[in-house]
């Protein structure tokens, strides 16, 4: 929805001087609100915001917003949903609105309800609001971490932006290096939170809410989602159950002054958010998807088309080519700023800026694989998890050894899975580079430096987990909270906002996400596959075909392209004397090679690489 930047300057008024840097900082954030701005300083405090008109479209719905006497003050970023009936409760406790919006909901409730109204909101949202009377900013971002929320201490002040660009900005610093996030990032293939790859820079994590004030900072948790079970129920049950709450989920979704649209990449995903658009009695469906070329196997826009068809939605395609990939990866880095191995953030980039042409939201299936178990690893993680379980040591070891003697790092990532001890099966299997793999390709001087981050974010998460919890809901809350936020969620939100729309994903409404949950394990997967409840929610709504098909969701065909159209930028970027300092340059043009040969599918490590090397050049570390 909009841009947002908070600055508290705990020693004293803000200068003249550093109010100008934050004014300067606030058109870095431009595409995440192009129609409108507004900057805020009130002694110690500073707010700046950038609006993407969604809710009230007039100048009433302008930020950072006030309440009747000018005490509270909010710049946020975000949809609540449930405003309307928040709305109605405060007018019959007496609050008098200026607006229609959203944002002044979050004023009124929080003179109603303090901190605590933040456990009344439903939807996706980022905010700083200051409480002038306690001389406290507090800052809080929604339960999943849809919308992002970065933050830094410098020199005495406090400062949050929606955005990494708009807080170096605010604070006058160069970007710096992070150590400990590099290893992290070719690790898994991002970087967990809450620390980010710039040096001093932190995310608020999802479901959290920072007070600050003069002389403490406090990070409190307001959300979890709750790991129990809520007692036993047949499939048809839980089908009808979770068919009726996602249709409000949708709903929610649908509120909106402004054109609305959706991302449809054919998959079962997409395709459920589509069929309840269209149960809501909808008559103007725009759905768009990428595709690559014709007969590429990697393109399932055939399957976008017929569900396209099958509700009278108007269709749009966006076709991308090998070079525009290549010219698109510095503004993937300058947009998504934290470095991701993602290659669809490029086709997602191209597909909103068409979906811009049409609508300014857009719906999306994000979520749904955490929720329902639809990830094919999570079978790969309980077969390693009885492997180490059966198994005994000495025959893995053994094994494992053997593996080693073939010259290839991806092999070497199969012999580490056998061999190490693996407490939480996920960081093993989730890994792009394991440790044996980095012994080949970081140079002697990096290896030495070691790497726990990963660790360490891993064991703090499962001491969130109740002893007794089954694997799978484990590995599935391991998804929710580390994978899905700091990767897809991040991914998606900075793409379409680097188009200035907005992306809303229905099935990560809380309410929904804790009634998933709750489901037995045996409803969610089975040893034929998963999103059992979900297929069944949605079998008298889309064609078999669509709903048995096995997930892609915008594949791009990366494999081909690095052996074919991209080798050269490959070898130029990785290899060449502005390459990387942290890898030892014949392991990468033996990468390089073996991939080109198609001895070996490396795309994710010479994406990973070229990734990197975009992002050093766009930060200048």
């Amino acid at each position: 929805m909009c841009g947002i930047l908070a600055y508290f300057q705990r020693d004293g008024s803000i200068s003249e001087n550093v109010q100008a840097r934050l004014r300067s900082a606030l058109p870095l954030m431009a595409h995440r609100g192009p129609d409108a701005d507004g900057f805020w300083v009130d002694g110690p405090v500073a707010m700046g915001h950038r609006r993407l008109s969604i809710i009230d479209l007039s100048p009433a719905g302008r930020q950072p917003m006030f309440n009747e006497d000018a005490s509270i003050a909010v710049t946020f970023n975000g949809e609540i949903y449930n405003f309307a009936d928040i709305r109605h409760d405060l007018l019959e406790r007496g609050h008098v609105f200026k607006s229609q919006s959203d944002t002044e909901v979050i004023l009124h409730a929080y003179e109603e309800w303090g901190e605590s109204c933040v456990t009344r909101f439903n939807g996706m949202f980022a905010f700083a609001l200051w409480d002038k009377n306690k001389q406290r900013l507090w800052v809080v971002r929604d339960r999943m971490g849809i919308k992002p929320l970065y933050y830094t201490q410098h020199g005495g002040c406090f400062v949050c932006a929606s955005e990494i660009h708009a807080l170096l900005a605010a604070t006058g610093q160069g970007a710096q290096l992070n150590p400990a996030g590099l290893d992290a990032y070719f690790s898994i293939g991002y970087m967990p939170g809450p620390d980010t790859l710039f040096q001093g820079i932190r995310k608020l994590e999802p479901g959290h809410a920072l007070v600050v004030e003069a002389t403490r900072m406090q990070n409190l948790e307001y959300w979890d989602v709750p790991l129990r079970e809520s007692g036993a129920r047949s499939m048809e049950q839980a089908a009808e159950e979770g068919q009726a709450l996602f249709k409000d989920c949708v709903r929610h979704c649908l509120i909106s002054d402004v054109p609305v649209g959706i991302f449809l990449s054919g998959g079962l995903d997409s395709s459920a958010v589509t069929a309840m658009v269209d149960a809501l009695g909808s008559t103007q469906k725009n759905t768009f998807t990428a595709s690559y070329a014709a007969h590429d196997p990697e393109d399932e826009s055939i399957y976008a088309r017929q569900v396209a068809h099958c509700f009278g939605a108007s269709h749009h395609e966006f076709i991308l080519q090998p070079g525009q990939f290549e010219d698109s990866l510095r503004v993937l880095v300058r947009h998504c700023e934290e470095p991701i191995v993602e290659a669809p953030a490029v086709a997602l980039f191209h597909l909103s800026r068409l979906a811009a042409e049409h609508v300014k939201v857009l719906l999306s299936g994000e979520g749904a694989d955490e929720l329902f178990a639809g990830y094919e690893l999570y079978a790969k993680m309980a077969m390693l998890a009885d492997v180490q379980r059966h198994v005994p040591v000495g025959i893995r070891r053994l094994a494992g050894g053997l593996i080693r003697r073939w010259p290839s790092l991806k092999t070497s990532k199969y012999a580490d899975w056998l061999i190490h001890p693996i407490a939480d099966p996920y960081e093993g299997i989730s890994q792009h580079v394991t440790e044996s793999m980095k012994d080949q390709l970081y140079t002697p001087e990096f290896r030495r430096q070691g790497g726990s981050y990963v660790s360490q974010t891993f064991e703090r998460i499962g001491k969130k987990i109740p002893s007794g919890t089954d694997l799978l809901t484990r590995l599935q809350y391991a998804d929710l909270k580390v994978w899905l936020p700091d990767n897809l969620l991040l991914k998606a939100d900075k793409m379409t906002m680097a188009a200035s729309v907005e992306l809303r994903v229905p099935f990560l409404d809380h309410r929904l996400v804790e009634w998933a949950f709750a489901l037995p394990p045996e409803l969610r997967r089975n040893r034929h596959g998963g999103k059992l409840v979900l297929k069944r929610m949605m079998a008298s709504r889309l064609p078999a075909n669509i709903i048995h098909r096995k997930k892609m969701g915008f594949p791009l065909p990366l494999r081909r392209w690095f052996r074919h159209h991209l080798t050269p930028t490959l070898r130029a970027r990785l290899t060449g004397d502005s390459a990387a300092p942290w890898f030892q340059k014949k392991t990468l043009d033996r990468l390089i090679g073996q991939h080109e040969t198609g001895q070996s599918d490396y795309s994710q490590i010479l994406l990973s690489l070229l990734v990197l090397d975009a992002w050093k050049k766009e930060f200048r570390v």
